[in-house]
């Protein structure tokens, strides 16, 4: 049976002759396009590894449109080509695949905003402003450059905020800083935090131990309860960040909010692309990404470990950040 598929662009990569055809000939299209006729920005909000990559592919591939990002290197082919019509091609949103068209209404644009570090003392993800994190959001960030400029948040007139399990998350972070490290040649590192639970936990073991005497101002009086939570230092990033995102989201610009939770695409994905097209007024016409749960590691802490970062998360998150993340708490409550 022959391949519905062969003749769309999301089945393959295509050849750089056909990239720089289609490019042309979108770069024809959305240069005509006064930005005023352009999409405006839905973000896909989300702390690293909960589940962007598979939501960017269920939307960018179902849709056969393209999807942006703040983050100049990811574009697709080597191409870097603003959303809008300004004076700098380093203005960030960046199209994600150039040679694709843009949605009419809403393009999903994937931002990390900021304060979701691994390596780095507690000054470096509790001290910063909301507006500090509001700008984070809407700036370009390229690992080799630094930071670019930012685009008016009134451009922004929606949002999705991505949560996945704390555990998970975290330890899904970790193992992408591992790969930092081998980028980097870092071999002593490597052969201290292991590819396992035990190079996990020690990397717990030096954020919850090296930097005592910021968490002691921190936590004040409660210090000596956060100490006894393992891994409470790359907890207390994930809560903060979420707390600073829902401040953003509903406090701030009160924009048109979904929330999607990333172990709801293992119950029912379809359900959730529905909820997702709906949202971003968009068709679904392929039904071709199939959802593959990545790992879960819930087994690295005890079940008293785990009720006690439940607990953790209650005191510190903000009570409708805590709704979201109830529903992870083993026996729907925190002790």
């Amino acid at each position: 049976m022959e391949n519905p598929y062969a003749s769309t662009v999301i089945w393959r990569d295509p050849t750089p002759e056909e990239i720089e055809e289609r490019y042309e000939r979108q770069k024809i299209i959305r240069d005509k396009l006064p930005n005023e006729n352009r999409p405006s920005i839905a973000w896909l909000m989300s702390f690293p590894n909960s589940g962007t990559s598979y939501t960017m592919r269920l939307v960018n591939i179902d849709s056969n449109m393209t999807v942006a990002t703040n983050y100049p290197l990811e574009a697709k082919f080597g191409i870097r080509y603003t959303l809008y019509n300004q004076s700098s091609s380093e203005f960030p949103p960046y199209i994600l695949h150039s040679n694709l068209t843009l949605p009419q209404r809403y393009i999903m644009t994937k931002t990390h905003c900021t304060g979701y570090c691994t390596l780095c003392p507690p000054v470096k993800y509790t001290n910063i402003t909301i507006q500090d994190f509001l700008d984070d959001c809407r700036s370009s960030r390229d690992s080799n450059f630094g930071a670019y400029d930012r685009y008016a948040i009134g451009r922004v007139e929606k949002a999705i905020h991505l949560m996945r399990h704390p555990i998970d998350n975290i330890v899904s972070n970790y193992n992408l800083q591992r790969k930092k490290f081998l980028r980097n040649n870092s071999t002593s590192l490597l052969e201290v935090f292991t590819n396992d639970q035990q190079g996990f936990l020690k990397m717990c073991e030096a954020s919850d131990n090296q930097w005592r005497k910021q968490e002691k101002k921190i936590f004040q009086d409660n210090y000596k309860d956060v100490r006894k939570v393992r891994c409470h230092a790359l907890i207390h990033r994930w809560i903060l960040w979420h707390n600073r995102a829902f401040e953003v989201l509903h406090t701030i610009l009160k924009i048109p909010t979904l929330n999607i939770w990333y172990e709801d695409y293992g119950v029912n994905a379809k359900k959730e692309r529905e909820k997702l097209f709906k949202f971003l007024d968009l068709e679904a016409v392929f039904d071709y990404v199939i959802f593959e749960s990545g790992k879960t590691y819930l087994d690295y802490f005890t079940t008293e470990e785990r009720h006690q970062i439940m607990a953790f998360i209650k005191t510190y998150a903000r009570p409708e950040v805590w709704e979201m993340v109830q529903r992870y708490a083993e026996d729907g409550t925190a002790p």
